[in-house]
């Protein structure tokens, strides 16, 4: 089964370019045969400098707000936090530029073919013009910090092309021997694409407010003849060529001004140069090797047919028509979501935003940020049933960063120890209420609970993992960190239990007396969130042998929580009562985060409130943007539904037209299986990747479920290396819906239960490095 995306034209927009990355340098790679163009990343390449503008008298404002809403004064509440609570926007991601290559053909091209090879991290353009063959491959390295283009002609002298550089940053461009240096600078501050601003983007001459330098150095090292002036690098009557492209910002850190305390970037981009010059021989092989290290740790084969002897974009359009005669295009979105978080998350690097690291714009859709109610969650969600666990690195320190900024902004804003953030954050690490000046809205702008989510991620990590200095030295600070803020701040309804006042459901809004509002006693997700925090907490605590004042407090108030609640209908309740929502089939579903990712709800232990996540799902419906099919999925599988989450993936496998401002408005995917929210967001493709792992392999406190949410139509297939709380590395095979063979390899002494396709269960006990291999009612251990 193929795992490349390839094709038989050029792209003519940004979504049916191809991408590659090595987490910290990124290029999308349209393969164009009169000119190449590839627009480039760096992950430190943001605006904005460090700094948040704290608002003393938010606390009393919030205070006040809670006041009015246990007096029923909603709307009251809302302007009051609107107008005095809410606070600066976050800055944006920026690009880079792009490198052009203008090539001297002068016939038309044929024999065209544009692929990217998933399993190589490579992109290949091929064609003929004439009797003579080019070729142009491109990769971006991780051990060397480089990307390389390698450009062959088939016959002696007649490779010829012009190379430069731009940028739509402040920059120049000069050139320096056999190449070429881009140096620019970031503004100081950018204001979102939502919001109409006479001067949206701004530099700052204090050195204090001035933005992050970087630069960008290209080279090139062919047979042929190399020259550079006046902005350009040629290279003529050559027969091969290899351009290296490296680049460095001075961005020092969360809190450091980048020109007063920024890192030396101009020595650090010309040693990556120097580096990968003296290596140019061993490039691609160490690239590979790398690459192969995360991409080969898993692999999945659904079987039956695969239309891979089509180009992908035409697979795309047929399939919606017939599903059934092309499962393989699953199989291949799945290897692309791997591929895209090990492109754009790695040890060292920054997290993956909202568009990974792939970026064309100066005000991208949503400043391409950290959307902390879900889109920064979820392209997580499959680095650890992936095995790829240790490219959550660059979240969890940003969790650290985030741990330390919020701090003041609990103090602040809530009058309470811990910290808090909300629902957005940046390079800078911002942690305070988006909205500035009346501009924002409550529904979107107040979501006080991205540390209590984000801390969910490490206790999973810990879950998964079973690594006890992780645990005690990043789990357990952060996550009692993230309880001494809710301590604070929770509050007595009038039930008499806990709960956090006043509250939003992100970004949903409910109707009442002719009102639209956002605002409520309590919501679902967040008494989700606050007892699966706390639930951690104790678990941590009780592995570390910790018994204190803090853990005391944490254990007397978990049970005075407010508890999930089902609706007339059947619903499982959004908010503290029933509700008109204003918009039914809304995108969110943050109500149900208790049945996933959360391990609160389950079909077996809590039937009812199971039995009410599926009504509320059924209202909500089958639509929604690309991550909310995505998130969609996981939900179904948690539920057992095979095929509900199969119609969803189906969705996704919508063709959404590349053109701006063209097609439906629903999720899917783009030419290059980029996710559709529409626009771009690379959360949809890691929501369905994640929920193709719960189908097939889910964890529960008292055991691991293999095939849960298996659809008919997957009749065969197979799938290595699939990890499991504990430390567990699973590969299963099946045929006709039954499991023919399952092989357990335990990182760590472990017990556990494996609860079967067919309902049995089996008890299991491995020691450390131990396998076991069953078949059928056989099982063989070494």
């Amino acid at each position: 089964m193929s795992q490349s995306l390839w094709y038989q034209d050029a792209a003519h927009y940004w979504t049916q370019a191809l991408p590659l990355g090595n987490g910290r340098l990124g290029a999308m790679v349209f393969g164009g045969v009169a000119q190449e163009r590839l627009a480039l990343n760096e992950d430190t390449l943001w605006s904005g400098t460090p700094g948040q503008r704290l608002s003393p008298g938010a606390a009393q404002a919030w205070k006040q707000a809670r006041t009015l809403v246990t007096q029923g004064e909603i709307k009251k509440a809302e302007r009051l936090l609107e107008e005095e609570f809410l606070s600066d926007y976050t800055q944006a991601y920026m690009p880079l530029g792009n490198l052009l290559l203008d090539f001297d053909h002068q016939a038309q091209a044929g024999s065209y073919r544009r692929e990217l090879c998933l399993n190589r991290a490579l992109s290949s353009v091929s064609y003929q013009v004439g009797d003579v063959t080019y070729t142009r491959e491109a990769f971006i390295s991780a051990p060397d910090q480089v990307l390389v283009i390698r450009l062959r002609a088939d016959r002696p002298g007649a490779l010829s092309f012009t190379a430069r550089l731009d940028s739509p940053l402040r920059g120049q461009t000069a050139p320096i021997r056999e190449g070429l240096m881009l140096s620019g600078l970031c503004p100081s501050e950018s204001w979102p694409n939502y919001v109409d601003h006479p001067q949206p983007l701004s530099w700052s001459a204090d050195p204090e407010r001035t933005g992050i330098r970087f630069c960008a150095l290209l080279k090139a090292v062919s047979d042929g003849h190399v020259t550079s002036a006046e902005q350009r690098l040629q290279v003529r009557s050559a027969s091969q060529a290899t351009l290296l492209l490296a680049c460095r910002s001075n961005f020092a850190g969360w809190d450091k001004a980048p020109q007063t305390a920024g890192v030396p970037y101009l020595r650090l981009v010309r040693q990556d140069l120097v580096d990968a010059l003296g290596r140019l021989d061993t490039l691609f092989e160490r690239h590979q090797a790398e690459h192969a290290k995360w991409f080969g740790s898993m692999q999945l084969r659904l079987g039956g047919p695969s239309l891979d002897r089509l180009p992908t974009q035409v697979r795309l359009a047929r399939y919606q028509h017939s599903p059934g005669e092309d499962p393989g295009l699953i199989n291949l979105l799945f290897d692309y979501g791997r591929y895209l978080l090990i492109a754009c998350s790695r040890p060292g690097s920054q997290p993956a935003n909202l568009q990974g690291i792939w970026n064309e714009s100066t005000r991208p859709p949503w400043s391409s940020n950290y959307t902390t109610n879900i889109n920064l969650q979820m392209n997580y969600w499959p680095a650890l049933p992936c095995n790829l666990a240790a490219l959550q690195q660059p979240l969890f320190e940003m969790l650290g960063d985030i741990s330390q900024a919020g701090r003041a902004t609990a103090r602040t804003y809530y009058d309470a120890d811990g910290f808090v953030c909300h629902h957005n954050s940046d390079l800078w690490r911002h942690t305070l209420p988006v909205g500035s000046g009346g501009q924002g809205r409550v529904a979107w702008g107040y979501w006080p609970h991205a540390g209590a989510w984000l801390c969910a991620h490490v206790a999973e990590h810990w879950r998964y993992t079973r690594d006890r200095d992780f645990l005690a030295g990043t789990a357990w600070p952060l996550c009692r960190e993230a309880a001494r803020f809710y301590l604070d701040t929770l509050t007595q309804d009038a039930s008499g239990c806990l709960v956090f006042c006043p509250d939003t459901s992100p970004e949903n809004s409910y109707v009442k007396d002719g009102q639209t509002l956002a605002l409520s006693a309590a919501t679902a997700m967040t008494s989700a969130l606050v007892r699966g925090l706390f639930t951690d907490c104790l678990d941590m605590a009780k592995v570390l042998d910790i018994q204190d004042a803090f853990t005391e407090q944490v254990e007397a108030t978990l049970p005075k929580l407010r508890q999930l609640a089902v609706g007339r209908d059947g619903r499982l309740l959004e908010w503290d009562r029933e509700l008109e929502e204003e918009e039914p089939a809304h995108r969110h579903v943050s109500h149900l985060n208790a049945l996933y990712p959360g391990h609160l709800v389950t079909p077996e232990d809590t039937p009812e409130l199971a039995k009410a996540c599926r009504q509320s799902l059924l209202a909500r419906t089958n639509e929604g943007t690309g991550w909310s099919l995505g998130w969609k999925i996981c939900l179904w599988a948690r539920l057992k539904d095979s095929e509900q989450a199969l119609e969803l993936i189906n969705k996704q496998l919508r063709q959404v037209p590349s053109a701006p401002g063209a097609g439906p408005s629903g999720g899917g995917s783009y030419d290059n299986l980029f996710g559709a929210h529409p626009p771009f967001q690379i959360d949809g493709n890691f929501g369905l990747c994640t929920g193709v792992c719960e189908m097939l392999l889910q964890n529960r406190r008292d055991g691991i479920l293999l095939l849960p949410a298996l659809p008919a139509s997957w009749r065969e297939g197979s799938v290595q290396g699939l990890r499991a709380w504990g430390g567990l590395c699973v590969s299963l095979a099946w045929k006709e819906g039954q499991l023919t063979r399952c092989e357990l390899k335990a990182g760590q002494d472990l017990t556990t239960t494996l609860f079967l396709p067919d309902g049995g269960a089996r008890a299991i006990a491995l020691k450390q490095g131990q396998a076991l291999v069953i078949h059928g009612e056989r099982e063989t251990t070494n």
